[in-house]
């Protein structure tokens, strides 16, 4: 039985209990939480609250929704004492930062893995598991002006660094920015040393949702459509089975369980720092 200890906003660690119920071999230890419970939930809130400090030392893992709620330190003192974290939110490390958790990790053989939501899409895994490189990933996105965040980057590189990429070999950006506010456009395009490329495009604008990914390599030509959740190959529709679909909190209590290598760890996120990094040096905003 796995002690989990969740930290983050009320609202979201609604969500995570409703996604925990699932596994019974997981007992929710309690939560310190922030914000104000919302008014709709669906079930009584009667978890435990307790400070940071004492609900890591009573828990053999920790959910953490915002790295920013806990010191650097006790992330530090948490993995040296090896209490295992997952990010449900992308951390707002360093680069130095990450180098000095990674020798931390394998010191003290703590698992630490951090989200990769288009990995464990069911739809992309099949993708993945199809796809040889080098190959040619396009990612059109077009989302409502309101939604522009970066955390669409993050997402698409962490899912290429699962498709066996690293560093990039050629990063080139296009931005244009509607000094009205109207929308807002940016292509991505990088290029990698086995010449694999990644076309990223997205499109924040009106309230039209798009998100749909092409990939083409050897292997074979998959067009998916994830608003829909679709997917089509050069042989026709694809149905995937729900028994070769690896969930994302099920590959984290497996790999505690287990002490094998997280699938989406602080290496992986180090190479996406380092990537995201080289990308928001080379924007260059067209306002039009």
């Amino acid at each position: 039985m796995l002690n989990i200890g969740l930290i983050g906003n009320i609202a979201n660690i609604e969500k995570q209990v409703e996604k925990l119920k699932k596994y019974p071999d997981i007992r929710i230890q309690g939560k310190s939480s922030v914000g104000t419970k919302t008014q709709n939930s669906e079930y009584s809130f009667t978890i435990p609250e307790y400070n940071r400090i004492e609900l890591i030392e009573r828990s053999d893992a920790i959910i953490l929704e915002d790295s920013t709620l806990v010191p650097y330190t006790l992330i530090k003192d948490s993995i040296k004492r090896s209490k295992h974290i997952f990010f449900s939110e992308y951390p707002d490390f360093t680069e130095e930062q990450c180098s000095e958790l990674i020798k931390l990790i394998d010191e003290a053989g703590t698992i630490v893995q951090i989200r990769n939501p288009l990995f464990f899409n069911s739809q992309v895994q099949l993708m993945v598991k199809n796809t040889s490189a080098p190959f040619y990933l396009n990612v059109e996105i077009q989302k409502p002006i309101s939604e522009i965040n970066n955390k669409i980057i993050w997402d698409v590189i962490l899912l290429i660094i699962k498709m066996g990429q690293s560093l990039p070999k050629k990063v080139k950006t296009i931005t244009s920015e509607h000094k009205e506010n109207l929308f807002y456009f940016q292509n991505i395009r990088i290029e990698y040393s086995d010449s694999s490329v990644l076309e990223l495009n997205m499109l924040f604008s009106g309230d039209t949702e798009k998100y749909n990914i092409k990939s083409v390599s050897d292997m074979n030509y998959f067009n998916l459509n994830l608003v829909s959740n679709q997917i089509n190959s050069v042989t026709g529709q694809v149905i995937t089975k729900n028994t070769d679909v690896i969930k994302e909190y099920e590959s984290f209590f497996k790999s505690v369980i287990k002490r094998q290598a997280s699938l989406n760890g602080i290496r992986e996120y180090l190479v996406a720092l380092d990537t995201v990094s080289q990308i928001k040096g080379k924007i260059n905003i067209a306002s039009l």
